[in-house]
């Protein structure tokens, strides 16, 4: 009987209620992290405001967890499944978005910094 504690009291009854805050909150980080990158590179000096976009992705990523790994339960799995795939890969979504998100981040300041800011043209002779 303990499975049961760990079950939500309510149901989800649309397909996007698993993936609606977790959702919004990874498009409003990555939003922020672009737009403050975007204006870091048009300044002369670096910024690390861009990093306040971080916040509301991890943030979704705990708001996510919980419907990814509600998913595992197998009374539960087995509630959502007449209502369709949909609702199924919402809640795989409502982790893997945020999660993406944050390894695209990671994956961009790895590149920026490991990269050379310049690039060098090399002339070829003509024949």
């Amino acid at each position: 009987m303990m499975f049961l504690a760990s079950l939500p009291e309510v149901m989800p009854e649309e397909f996007y209620e698993p993936v609606l805050w977790p959702g919004i909150l990874a498009l409003v980080g990555l939003t922020i992290y672009i737009v403050f990158r975007v204006l870091e590179g048009k300044s002369d000096k670096p910024s690390n405001a861009k990093y306040v976009g971080l916040v509301p992705l991890v943030i979704a990523l705990i708001l996510g967890w919980p419907q990814f790994s509600l998913i595992r339960d197998k009374f539960y799995y087995e509630s959502i499944k007449f209502r369709g795939d949909k609702m199924v890969w919402a809640h795989y979504g409502a982790f893997i978005i945020p999660l993406l998100f944050l390894i695209g981040i990671g994956i961009w300041i790895l590149v920026d910094k490991f990269l050379p800011e310049e690039v060098v043209e090399i002339e070829v002779p003509a024949e």
